[in-house]
């Protein structure tokens, strides 16, 4: 297997969503190395969109001077990849959006897909969006 480690992140997700209060509707996953490189980036709106709209909205790095701090995926180049992709440095959801049940159904049966594509079969179904973001993974950008 090529990426035989990168369904983890989503089991141990399941994991922290079943160990924290139910109180917690809203839930933002983001990477250990994740920096945030502009603060103008409007969280609140992007959390209170997924919570009224019941989708994940997953972040990625902007690799582009162009657009401002943030940009959807929708309408560019990279429109047909976004599909079944839900962008994973950093994701909104609620809370009872994530699928703990097909979760383990496609991990038992070995189908569960690696990193953004596992992310898309258990918070998606097509409803979601991606964005570009001023933010870096430290790990792998260079920064310490």
């Amino acid at each position: 297997a090529k990426a035989p480690h990168q369904t983890k992140q989503i089991l141990m997700h399941s994991y922290m969503l079943n160990s924290i209060a139910e109180k917690y509707d809203m839930i933002i996953r983001a990477r250990w190395d994740l920096l945030l490189k502009n603060e103008s980036i409007p969280f609140e709106r992007f959390i209170e969109e997924s919570k009224q709209q019941n989708k994940a909205i997953g972040f990625s790095r902007k690799l582009s001077s162009n657009h401002g701090p943030y940009w959807s995926a929708k309408n560019t180049h990279r429109h047909n990849w976004w599909e079944g992709f839900l962008m994973d440095l950093m994701i909104i959801h609620p809370r009872n959006l994530f699928n703990h049940e097909k979760m383990w159904e496609l991990h038992n049966s070995k189908k569960l897909l690696a990193a953004e594509f596992g992310w898309y079969q258990v918070l998606s179904d097509g409803n979601h969006d991606c964005y570009f973001a001023e933010m870096n993974m430290t790990s792998r950008d260079g920064y310490y």
